[in-house]
Order: C-alpha cells, then structure tokens, then sequence
C-alpha cells in the first residue's frame, strides 16, 4: 500500500481542509430516481464533495441554490430531455454561466439523451421542452437562450443510449477528477507553473550541492536497505487537497518516494507545526501509470499513479515530462517481472 508521512495524522486534516466542491444541475423528473443515484454513490466512493439541490429544506430559497453554486468550483449540468421545462433549472444554469465566466466555476455539460446541437440550439424535443405550451412567453427567455448558446461543449459528455450507463459513470467521474486536478493545480500564489516548477529545481539543487551527492540526499530522506540503488528523481509538484507541493519524485529499484521541497505547516493542539510531505509506493505496491492532458488547458500534463490500495496521486508540471513518464512505466514494468528488493 502507498505510504503518505506526514505528522501527528495531519494527513486526514490535508485531506479534509479543502476539496471542489461539485454542483449538480438536473431535471429530476428525468433523472433523480435513476442515474443521479449511482452517481451521488459513485462520487462519494471517489471522496468528491458534491452539493444536490435535495439537501435542502424542502420549499427553500433558489437564492440558496445561487450561494451553493458560488461555493463551488464545477458545475455537472445534466442537459435531459425536460431540462427546459423547469424555470428553477434554466435559472441555476443563468447563474452556473455567470460564475464560469468571471472564471469562478467550471463547468462540465452532460448530454443526456440529448443532442449538444439541440441544446445549443434550442431544437427538436428540447426545443419543443424550452417553448411547447405557451412557454416561449416566459419572461426570461431571451437570458435562458443565451445561456444554453454559450454552454460549452469541449469538456462536455453525450450519453446517448442504450450503451451502458456504468462505462459512462466511470467516464463522468474520470472527467471530474481531472478537472478537479486542475483546479488544485492552480491554488497557488504566483501565475506562472512552469517557472513555480523550475524555482523548485533549482532549490533541490542547491539543496544537493550543501548535503553532496543526491544519493546521499536520498538515502537521508527515506528509509532505504544496502542493494537499493537510486535510478532517477524529478522535480515536480503533487496534487494534494491544501493545493499543490513542489518537490522532487525520487524512482529508486525499489520505491517510488516523493518529498516536498519545504516543509509544509499544520495545527496540532493550537500550535503550528511543520514537516515535509513523503509519499512512499514499493515496486509491488505500484497498479497503474497514467498520462494524462488537460482538455482545456492541453499544453498542461499530468502523471497519475495509482497504488495497489487504490489510492490516487497526481503528478504534474514536470520539467522533463517525458522523461519522468518513461522512467514511471519502466518502474511499473519492472514490478510486473520480478519480486521486489526486501
């Protein structure tokens, strides 16, 4: 299993201090007794907070909903065939578009049974939902139109029918994790990543230059035996739930180790403490090396690495990327050969 050293069980206040929050949108005439189940369920197996309009009193405010939607930081909209029906829908979705472009929400469109086209353009039975019956003389239809023309349909996920629904849940909650990662990737003070990654380099180096050789500095950092050899290290940052931590990946014959470059605060009994962050995975503990792109920032890579355990780690902003990806699948191919070293 993945080995996470941080003091006095900080890790559980790491892991509970900050997640994004998810906003879920949908017609529950269409859904809520369906496929919002499996996925409430599915969310809380992956530890992804998430807010559903049914957590409120019955007969509450939608000025509510709006302050729920300003907490968080994506929005799920489940576009479904009656979606347009219901004003308190196209209401959530006129203040899900204005907090996406002030740049505060992201916002991921799923079209379920529907077609993005029909949606965008207010066509065929979504159509005849938004304007059948007298309800093209609502009075916000002109803000309802807009919203639904701006809807973005790059992050979006089409389900059309009859393929499974499971394989479409485990892509809808790949799809959240990733922009979730994204947003983690992005809580830090200075703008610019790759310099943020290229300072955290040249600290590690000054920081070998004083201590020696970094085989030396790794045999300090973690707990090691006699015929573990270091192979390669990387600096890089680690997506964690406070924000990401700079820091180097360290590959050695027999573990995947990563220590943050400083070490990071927390409270313990009212009083601030500090100790660096380490990730610890053995060569037989190691299940799975994943690149990934971001599909909205696509120049963005990441690495995840997924333990035996399950347990996820996202790494990103490398300076060699595909270097650090080579030397990750190596290492997990490496484990499907042989036993590790013990």
């Amino acid at each position: 299993m993945a080995t996470i050293t941080t003091p006095a069980a900080s890790t559980e206040k790491l892991l509970s201090e900050w997640l994004p929050q998810v906003f879920i949108s949908f017609r529950g005439a269409d859904l809520r007794l369906g496929f919002i189940g499996f996925l409430k369920k599915a969310l809380r197996e992956n530890n992804i907070k998430y807010y559903i309009d049914e957590e409120e009193p019955r007969g509450a405010r939608l000025e509510i909903l709006f302050d729920r939607i300003k907490e968080s930081q994506i929005a799920l909209v489940f576009f479904s065939i009656q979606y347009a029906e219901s004003e308190w829908c196209l209401d959530e979705l006129l203040e899900i578009m204005k907090n996406m472009e002030k740049g505060k929400l992201r916002v991921i469109p799923v079209f379920f049974k529907v077609k993005p086209e029909d949606v965008k353009g207010q066509k065929k039975e979504f159509g005849v939902a938004l304007y059948g019956e007298g309800r093209r003389r609502r009075p916000r239809m002109p803000q309802w139109e807009d919203a639904l023309e701006s809807v973005p349909t790059r992050m979006g996920l089409v389900f059309a029918g009859p393929s499974s629904e499971a394989n479409f849940l485990a892509e809808l909650i790949q799809r959240v994790k990733e922009v979730g990662a994204i947003i983690l990737s992005e809580r830090r003070v200075t703008a610019s990543s790759f310099w943020n990654a290229a300072l955290g380099s040249i600290a590690q180096s000054t920081k070998v230059l004083a201590k020696g050789r970094y085989k030396k500095l790794f045999r300090d950092t973690f707990e090691t035996v006699p015929e573990e050899q270091l192979l390669n290290y990387f600096a890089c940052h680690l997506s964690t739930s406070v924000g990401p931590v700079m820091g180097v990946l360290n590959i050695s014959s027999a573990k995947l180790a990563y220590c943050s470059d400083k070490p990071i605060s927390y409270e313990n009994d009212g009083q601030t403490q500090w100790s660096y962050y380490k990730v610890v995975i053995l060569l037989h503990e190691l299940k799975e090396v994943n690149p990934a792109t971001s599909t909205i920032t696509p120049v963005e890579k990441y690495i995840q690495v997924i333990s035996v355990d399950n347990q996820e780690f996202w790494f990103m902003e490398f300076l060699n990327y595909e270097g650090a990806l080579t030397s990750l699948q190596d290492f997990l191919q490496a484990g499907a050969l042989r036993s590790p070293v013990v």
